[in-house]
């Protein structure tokens, strides 16, 4: 096991973990009497895999891992998907990838989505990507969201900046 133990690099999982992770996920499907022929690989169970959860953890662990030819299949899922956690991850997974390259596809998601959770962690990735618009979604929740929200998106604000308000 590497210096920093199971979780690889500082905040990415190892590739152990995350082979242990879709390993998982296809037992405990298994277990619940669904069929065994599910994709294997992350790029495969997020693009085609049935079980929300399981693209949700897929969209999760390509960002962690710093996986880049995700961009694409990421962006699909953050456009694409049904599942608003899906979005979510997707989003998140995008800014931890870093690249640039993918602010056009959040602000297209921005404008289009309704829900606030997902619309929250466009707005993370976008500012941690370096997009003004990111900031600027997060402050109009400060102002307009409900209580939870607003609690969501100062602390957005505070992780992005590494300040506290007021």
């Amino acid at each position: 096991m590497s210096a920093h133990g199971a979780m690889g690099a500082p905040g990415r999982p190892s590739v152990l973990v995350a082979a242990v992770l879709v390993a998982t996920l296809g037992f405990a499907a298994a277990a619940h009497g669904k069929p065994r022929r599910k994709p294997t690989t992350l790029l495969q169970i997020l693009a085609k895999d049935v079980d929300a959860a399981r693209r949700e953890s897929a969209a999760l662990l390509l960002g962690r891992a710093g996986n880049l030819a995700a961009r694409p299949a990421l962006e699909r899922a953050l456009a694409k998907d049904p599942a608003h956690w899906v979005r979510a991850r997707a989003a998140e997974a995008l800014g931890l990838l870093g690249q640039r390259k993918a602010i056009p596809a959040l602000k297209r998601a921005l404008g289009r989505e309704k829900d606030q959770t997902v619309r929250k962690d466009i707005a993370q990735a976008l500012l941690r990507l370096g997009a003004r618009s990111g900031l600027l979604e997060l402050m109009w929740q400060l102002k307009a969201g409900r209580n939870h929200e607003r609690a969501a998106a100062m602390l957005a604000i505070v992780q992005a900046t590494g300040r506290p308000l007021g």
